[in-house]
């Protein structure tokens, strides 16, 4: 088995089987819909102190890592997580930017999965 720290994927290889993992968290949102074009995904967000956000395409069961910009939330928990249509969409959270509380966010960050912006 490899694993990979910060969020990665690792994979652990059982008999004929080889399967993907992201490494463990907590704190993190989850949603899992259907695209506007069929397509069945789960999207991750957050966890472990980190603002990661991953997509798992049920259809092939792999995991596709979304490049982080400037307007993506800063580290936080106790979000809420929402979807619609092809929208995700992480509102407020807890600050652990130090690793400790440090306040609250009020934003609304929105994601639009087919063009993973």
């Amino acid at each position: 088995m490899l694993i990979v720290t910060g969020g990665e994927v690792y994979t652990k290889t059982t008999g004929l089987d080889t399967i993907k993992y992201l490494t463990y968290r907590n704190s993190h949102g989850l949603v899992i819909f259907t695209t506007s074009a069929g397509e069945e995904v789960l999207f991750q967000f957050g966890g472990s102190l980190s603002n990661d956000t991953y997509l798992l395409h049920i259809s092939n069961m792999t995991w596709e890592m979304i490049p982080l910009d400037s307007t993506t939330p800063p580290l936080n928990g106790l979000f809420g997580i929402a979807y619609s249509k092809d929208n995700v969409y992480i509102v407020g959270g807890a600050n652990f930017n130090t690793g400790l509380l440090a306040g609250y966010f009020d934003g609304i960050w929105g994601f639009n999965v087919p063009i993973c912006k």
